[in-house]
């Protein structure tokens, strides 16, 4: 059973290691948080590749790993694959969004308030795509 969440438990080190190690650069409070931002965007993005490659749909919230075990490959790679699209997506529209707020000094906050929003939309988007099937 270990096994099966190896992927997950490598990932979670390697996405708070970068969480960590951040603050050692000693950037201003404005390109911080949009690194940190940035950064775990694109980390949720690799999980999500992760689990697309290697169909590990136990992961989802509401899939237990007997129902994964059931499920066709196809429906895995269905599964994961929309959501990694909806994640790649929200990526991209998010380090598009932090560059034009860096050249206009949109306050912090202003990144961090847009991040959860977008970030929320996203999952309930993934969350009401995953029930259809």
């Amino acid at each position: 059973m270990i096994r099966k969440y190896a992927g997950v438990l490598i990932w979670i080190m390697v996405f708070t290691a970068g969480i960590f190690l951040l603050p050692m650069f000693d950037l201003p409070r404005k390109p911080a948080v949009s690194l940190l931002l940035n950064y775990s965007v694109w980390m949720l993005v690799i999980l999500l590749a992760v689990m697309h490659i290697t169909g590990a749909v136990h992961w989802f919230s509401g899939v237990t790993l007997e129902k994964a075990e059931r499920m066709s490959e196809s429906e895995k790679k269905e599964m994961t694959g929309s959501a990694l699209r909806t994640m790649v997506y929200f990526g991209c529209l998010f380090s598009l969004y932090s560059l034009a707020s860096y050249f206009l000094s949109l306050p912090f906050y202003a990144d961090i308030t847009v991040f959860t929003a977008c970030l929320l939309f996203t999952v309930f988007r993934m969350m009401i795509s995953a029930g259809k099937k």
